[in-house]
């Protein structure tokens, strides 16, 4: 089950918007849409 870092709230893969984040230290995060868009967080590429 995934669960944004910051806020702690579970998301569904099916059906709410997530990103995967890096920290500071280069760690991969999961974070919810709201909480990437209020910290202005980096996202990780796409990758095809």
């Amino acid at each position: 089950m995934l669960c944004c870092t910051i806020c702690g709230r579970v998301l569904k893969e099916c059906c709410d918007l997530f990103h995967e984040a890096i920290t500071e230290d280069g760690e991969t995060v999961v974070v919810c849409n709201d909480c990437a868009i209020e910290n202005d967080l980096d996202f990780e590429p796409e990758t095809e």
